[in-house]
């Protein structure tokens, strides 16, 4: 309930909705890479072998971290690894799910999901970490 006031969810509403959150947060610890490479195995190009080496990792640590990269600034997962490869595919599911609300997204400045969250995976040649952001009175 803690986590849903924190992203901006009343903590009336939190302790209304309590089993949901809770179904969703097990839901969530429980899901791992391997999981996720079963639903988007045939787009995502990675294959057996190099699913096995993550397949029961986490995937909570990597979004945290992939949130966190908001934060601290370039992205730096590498494209050729199975994490970049399999959200990568992902994000392209969700951008045709996503498809009907297409003007909400550019009325907020967006094209896709995918172009808001795959820079914070791997920022490519641009680099923000050491940006500087001048403001005047």
């Amino acid at each position: 309930m803690d986590f849903a006031v924190g992203i901006s969810i009343p903590k009336e509403t939190s302790k209304k909705y309590k089993p949901i959150f809770h179904l969703i947060a097990k839901f969530l610890n429980r899901l791992t890479f391997g999981k996720v490479w079963r639903f988007i195995r045939f787009s995502s190009g990675v294959s057996k072998e190099e699913i096995n080496k993550i397949y029961n990792n986490k995937v909570v640590p990597y979004a945290i971290d992939i949130a966190a990269n908001l934060y601290k600034g370039d992205g730096n997962i590498p494209v050729s690894s199975s994490e970049y490869k399999m959200t990568y595919a992902l994000l392209k599911k969700v951008d045709i799910l996503a498809k009907p609300f297409g003007k909400k997204l550019n009325s907020i400045g967006l094209s896709s999901i995918s172009s808001a969250v795959l820079p914070l995976v791997n920022r490519g040649t641009g680099s923000d970490a050491n940006a500087t952001i001048y403001f005047e009175e």
